[in-house]
């Protein structure tokens, strides 16, 4: 069932507000008793079907679906996880910071047979050359043109029954992706998804596939706009109960960052990769994420998790926690090495 008192805030987004997480509400048609508008939502997603990429996501009533701001707490819980995996969290921020002004710096290049101007350094050497009746040959200069760096991030957990023995693993994952992005300025939204506990059964007439009936609540620790410092009490709030929405969780993640005007989108998984339901639609999601520009990477940590490789295309997965942000690290090298390329051949 869905938190209650001190487990959550359990207040939906009010449609018609300001802030990111309003607009996602208004384009999933949360509850907040307006089905037509969850009608709507659904058979939207279900008319932009991609062919020989799965099934639509297509649950039955999207009014069932929650979307709540955990509340707030003492970061008691969260500040031990955090003292815990200090080392991880520095590294992963420094070697982030270090990727971003490696791609941030303009190298201008002089003596050039072509250029985008005359090079003041080949200046005298250029007037002699025309002087004695020869073509100058490094007449120019060039400079690498600064890449488009701003980021935006996703991240949802799983809270089934399969990652209670994780949960804490789970906390400490989602708190060492989110600190450093944080403290780098990165605009994050965390948030888990499980089942809730409604249920709607459609007519018997209804011949209309639907990958589930069951609602489904997403509870969100962290909203795009906020700082991890002042909210982190809630990741404390993580849950691991019943059973795997996994296709939710990544549609909610990938229509909060659709709207998200930066340049890179990412949205980060952090499950077992043991979806137990709705497993024809991660390929469509998947496929629309490409579409759209959104990088979904599947994280998985310890035994059991190997799954998050048979799920998604980009994943990774570490025994320990302490080996995950030098992966994390190689595969966000790996999705921006094109950019790298261009930037050591000009």
């Amino acid at each position: 069932p869905p938190p209650e008192g001190e487990e959550a805030q359990a207040t939906q987004w009010q449609l018609g507000g300001e802030g990111d997480l309003n607009q996602t509400a208004v384009q999933l048609g949360l509850a907040d008793n307006n089905s037509a508008l969850g009608q709507a939502i659904n058979a939207q997603w279900k008319q932009q079907e991609l062919p020989g990429t799965g099934t639509p996501w297509h649950p039955y009533n999207p009014g069932n679906d929650i979307a709540q701001v955990v509340k707030e707490s003492t970061p008691v819980e969260v500040d031990r996880h955090l003292a815990a995996i200090q080392a991880e969290c520095s590294y992963l921020r420094s070697r982030l910071l270090h990727l971003a002004h490696t791609l941030e710096m303009t190298d201008t290049v002089h003596g050039l047979r072509k250029g985008r101007g005359i090079s003041p350094r080949y200046l005298v050497q250029s007037a002699l050359d025309i002087r004695t009746g020869f073509a100058p040959t490094r007449a120019w200069f060039d400079a690498d043109l600064r890449l488009d760096l701003s980021m935006a991030v996703a991240l949802v957990v799983d809270q089934s029954g399969s990652m209670a023995i994780k949960r804490i693993d789970s906390i400490k994952m989602m708190v060492m992706l989110a600190e450093p992005l944080s403290r780098i300025s990165v605009p994050t939204q965390a948030s888990g998804f499980r089942f809730n506990g409604s249920l709607s059964i459609p007519s018997t007439d209804d011949k209309t596939p639907y990958h589930r009936l069951q609602g489904v609540t997403h509870d969100v620790f962290q909203r795009f706009g906020e700082r991890f410092t002042p909210v982190r009490g809630r990741y404390a709030h993580i849950h691991a109960t019943g059973g795997t929405p996994l296709a939710d969780g990544i549609h909610f993640g990938l229509i909060s960052l659709e709207p998200r005007p930066e340049k890179h989108r990412v949205l980060f998984v952090v499950t077992d990769g043991q979806p137990t339901n709705g497993q024809a639609v991660i390929p469509w999601l998947l496929q629309r994420a490409e579409r759209l520009g959104v990088h979904v990477v599947g994280v998985g940590i310890g035994n059991g998790s190997k799954y998050v490789a048979d799920v998604f295309k980009h994943s990774v997965w570490a025994k320990t926690l302490a080996e995950a942000p030098a992966k994390v690290l190689a595969l966000l090298n790996k999705m921006l090495e094109g950019r790298l390329a261009a930037l050591q051949k000009r």
